[in-house]
């Protein structure tokens, strides 16, 4: 479909050149339609970028979806996998266009992060609590406490910044994370695990992953 197509197009230029420095000309250009074709979908790049982030972000909830119900896979699995693409997608939110949003529509800014809590409390809230019914985590562990500690480190320590001041790589503050995190809510039997949390989380956490 043309809209999708316009959709899909305008996502890689404002990822790739910012939202500002993409103008509408380019977009129609790229695609070989008329500007009037543009428009009959989408009355302004405004209204265009609101789709674009529709689209990315319902994305990104059918992936965690995904992950999190997919009983083909282990339990511990399923963990390192929902980690990891939730501190690959951090990186999102260090990107220029993000940070050009944050300035320029606080409104749309104040939405996306409403989105993004939401479903980092529904989806990671899921799967820790199966942990728990395996009796992976404690009983007494504060799912809520702990989804959020772990959202706010990773948000603060995997960005380009705190990477080149520390010379660490995105891996390495990743691993960390899970082991201070976590150590202390394993039973007996799931810190038995977590070597092998570490080993998968390293193997798969690919920080430069294209979104």
């Amino acid at each position: 479909m043309v809209k999708d197509r316009i959709i899909q197009r305008a996502k890689e230029l404002f990822l790739k050149f910012n939202y500002s420095r993409v103008t509408v000309d380019e977009i129609s250009n790229d695609l070989g339609i008329s500007k009037k074709t543009l428009y009959k979908y989408f009355p302004s790049k405004e209204k265009l970028l609101f789709q674009v982030l529709n689209m990315m972000f319902k994305t990104i909830e059918k992936e965690v979806m995904d992950i999190v119900d997919n009983k083909d896979k282990e339990y511990l699995d399923r963990l390192i996998d929902i980690m990891a693409f939730m501190g690959e997608k951090t990186t999102l939110f260090q990107s220029p266009l993000v940070k050009e949003i944050q300035k320029r529509f606080p409104d749309l800014w104040a939405e996306i992060n409403r989105f993004r809590k939401d479903k980092i409390r529904i989806y990671m809230g899921k799967i820790l609590q199966e942990g728990i019914w395996k009796g992976v985590f404690r009983e007494d562990t504060n799912i809520d406490l702990l989804i959020h500690i772990y959202y706010n480190l990773a948000l603060t320590s995997i960005n380009p910044e705190f990477l080149a001041e520390h010379a660490v790589t995105a891996n390495q503050v990743f691993d960390e994370i899970i082991t201070i995190l976590f150590e202390g809510v394993l039973t007996d039997e799931g810190r038995e695990h977590v070597k092998e949390i570490r080993k998968g989380i390293t193997s798969r956490f690919n920080i430069d992953k294209e979104i």
